[in-house]
């Protein structure tokens, strides 16, 4: 409880199987932003690797190409001269990955189990196509989704 578990064998059947009886979406994704460091904010190409490693071609979903401008500060510049601080960045960052109207932005899933009057809930992190497949071994276990906040990684969708 209150942790992520990595599951096998039995174990790992069982959570498919209470994912096909009693899936419900939230209104939450998962990220994981690292660290922004100076070096990474100082070149294009460094930071076009660091969001990689939150979502591919993120990079390009923060700016905007089609500003002259953007193509000037992309030649001569850095992302923290376009950006003007790491803050920024990782706001935009935020903004655009907590947008409900975003069809890359997945919510995460939930089974709640009770039996015998005790409730706890399994969290099936994205991507559905994972589950789906069945490629996924690995849920958060929680008292309740109200336990689901952002020292776990996790994000409420903007209001709409």
């Amino acid at each position: 409880m209150g942790g992520w578990v990595t599951l096998s064998g039995e174990d790992l059947d069982f959570i498919y199987l209470a994912l096909g009886e009693g899936m419900e979406d939230t209104d939450l994704t998962m990220l994981s932003i690292p660290e922004l460091k100076r070096k990474d904010f100082s070149s294009w190409d460094k930071f076009e690797y660091w969001c990689e490693n939150i979502r591919l071609k993120l990079m390009w979903r923060l700016v905007d190409q089609e500003d002259p401008g953007f193509w000037e500060i992309y030649e001569a510049g850095s992302p923290a001269s376009y950006f003007g601080s790491a803050d920024v960045a990782i706001r935009k960052i935020m903004d655009g990955m907590t947008d409900p109207n975003d069809p890359e932005n997945e919510a995460i899933s939930v089974v709640t189990l009770v039996c015998d009057g005790e409730s706890l809930v399994l969290v099936y992190p994205p991507p559905a196509d994972g589950w789906a497949l069945g490629h996924c071994n690995t849920v958060a276990v929680a008292n309740s989704v109200s336990e689901l906040n952002e020292d776990w990684g996790f994000y409420r969708f903007q209001s709409q």
